[in-house]
């Protein structure tokens, strides 16, 4: 239960919190900027946001090719968390991109 526990812990539990708090960043960005003078730019917000999400959970198993652990158990479940997660972002962009942000017109 050393260093490397908890390191290998948070390669693999961080594509799902930065999932979450990206989950959690979009409903906040609504709530708070419908009917405000923030409204305008809000789905330019919300889709940076969900593009930098996507490059925190997709860039340490891209940039690290050679080291990242590919194979085994463990490399299994960081590369899939990661997958998983960009799923889980996309998802939750989608609604951004087909449906108004804030009410029906």
């Amino acid at each position: 239960m050393g260093d490397r526990f908890f390191r290998r812990l948070w390669q693999g539990s961080a594509p799902f919190i930065t999932w979450a708090l990206h989950f959690f960043l979009v409903y906040v960005l609504v709530a708070a900027g419908c009917g405000t003078a923030f409204e305008s730019s809000l789905r330019a917000v919300l889709l940076s946001a969900s593009v930098l999400a996507l490059a925190a959970i997709a860039w340490p198993p891209l940039s690290r090719r050679g080291q990242f652990e590919h194979h085994g158990l463990l490399g299994a479940s960081r590369l899939g968390s990661a997958v998983l997660a960009c799923i889980g972002v996309l998802w939750a962009t989608l609604p951004m991109l087909w449906l108004p942000l804030c009410g029906w017109p």
